[in-house]
């Protein structure tokens, strides 16, 4: 069976070349351009793994990350923030929140793959 993923990040051409590559690789991929879309995503599927950027518009990924965890009807899927500021401060504060991982960009295709195969079982 082939890994879900759900890419939440506000750049949709960006979000788009992580959807292809990770199709490419075998995987269910759905994007999600907004927090608010994540959540009615998540609604729908249960994805594997979350690919989650910090900078999102009204609600930030951090801010969501943080609703992910304290909602118990959501289930516990792993996280991987990826964002273009990789500061020391950013992934304490990312992992802090509940990530599971941290990817800063610009990543390869294999780093990507095995940021998200870490969490697939």
């Amino acid at each position: 069976m082939n890994p879900t993923v759900l890419i939440v990040d506000d750049e949709e051409a960006y979000c788009d070349v992580l959807a292809e590559t990770l199709r490419f690789a075998g995987m269910n991929v759905h994007t999600a351009y907004t927090a608010a879309e994540a959540l009615g995503m998540l609604k729908i599927i249960e994805p594997d793994v979350i690919l989650l950027d910090i900078m999102l518009p009204m609600i930030d990924g951090m801010t969501l990350l943080r609703e992910l965890r304290n909602d118990e009807s959501i289930p516990a899927i792993p996280v991987v923030v990826i964002s273009a500021h990789s500061v020391l401060e950013n992934r304490e504060a990312a992992l802090k929140a509940g990530a599971n991982g941290f990817l800063a960009k610009p990543f390869t295709a294999s780093e990507l793959e095995n940021a998200i195969c870490e969490y697939i079982h």
